[in-house]
């Protein structure tokens, strides 16, 4: 199933069982509407199936594709695999906790002040 923007998720919730792949589409890279849907299949919905983007995907943009709950992506012809590479180390602490379980900053920092904390007793 590929959903538009405008499309609501709601509307294909109960046909998850039955889907493989559901396609959600950046229509533009201001256009973040796509990282709510992921978000709400895999955290409201528990869909496990593939989640894809489409349209108009960067780089920049992949980890946050990926803590949103995407799986595969489809990419300009230009691009190159070590592009790729490249933007998955570009970033290694986030500010938002989503479905993908990493710990974002502020728990990182509590995580840190518990543990020195302990030392210091």
């Amino acid at each position: 199933v590929r959903l538009k923007s405008e499309h609501r998720v709601d509307d294909i919730a109960g046909d998850l069982d039955h889907l493989g792949v559901v396609a959600l589409a950046f229509p533009a890279f201001t256009d973040g509407r796509a990282y709510s849907h992921a978000r709400r299949l895999r955290e409201r919905f528990g869909y496990r199936g593939e989640i894809r983007a489409i349209g108009n995907v960067l780089r920049d943009q992949y980890l946050f594709m990926v803590r949103c709950g995407f799986d595969a992506l489809e990419v300009a012809e230009d691009e190159t695999e070590k592009d790729w590479q490249k933007a998955v180390r570009a970033i290694s602490v986030f500010y938002q906790p989503t479905a993908d379980g990493r710990p974002c900053v502020l728990s990182l920092r509590h995580r840190q002040q518990r543990s020195e904390a302990k030392k210091s007793a």
